[in-house]
């Protein structure tokens, strides 16, 4: 499979590209691209923000936040077509802690065995060090903002 993306002959799903992060030890963002020298202040226009998009769900994973090297945490913003799920995503190792909040539409996340009904405002903080799932409940997109935070 790596070899086939890394020819452009194959596009992984979102579930895929997590567990290729997860086994070279680093973030979905940095699969997507090598992290910048740290600055002062920094602005990420929309247009340039990191993006990863699942061809076949359509989800949409864009890093908010700069992409700095040695990072503690990363802003994204996740939009879910309809109808559509990540799938399972894989744990994270442990520490690592997840906030979202529901920007518009519903969403289920489901970690390991239990599951979460959000509504446009709900926030859900959870541990990530299990596998968890987004899935888009409602009419139309439904969209979170989403931080990550890295072990200690």
């Amino acid at each position: 499979m790596l070899s086939k993306i890394e020819r452009g002959e194959a596009s992984p799903t979102v579930v895929v590209a997590a567990r290729i992060a997860s086994a070279f030890g680093i973030g979905l963002s940095d699969l997507v691209e090598a992290p910048h020298d740290r600055q002062t202040a920094q602005v990420t226009p929309r247009k340039e923000r990191r993006r990863f998009i699942d061809s076949k769900t359509g989800f949409v994973r864009e890093l908010v936040s700069p992409p700095f090297e040695n990072r503690r945490f990363e802003l994204v913003e996740h939009i879910l077509p309809e109808g559509q799920s990540t799938g399972r995503l894989p744990a994270y190792p442990k520490g690592v802690e997840k906030q979202l909040v529901v920007h518009r539409g519903k969403l289920r996340v489901r970690i390991g065995d239990t599951s979460h009904e959000l509504s446009l405002g709900d926030g859900l903080y959870f541990e990530a060090d299990i596998e968890h799932e987004f899935e888009n409940r409602g009419r139309g997109e439904c969209r979170y903002y989403l931080v990550v935070v890295a072990a200690k």
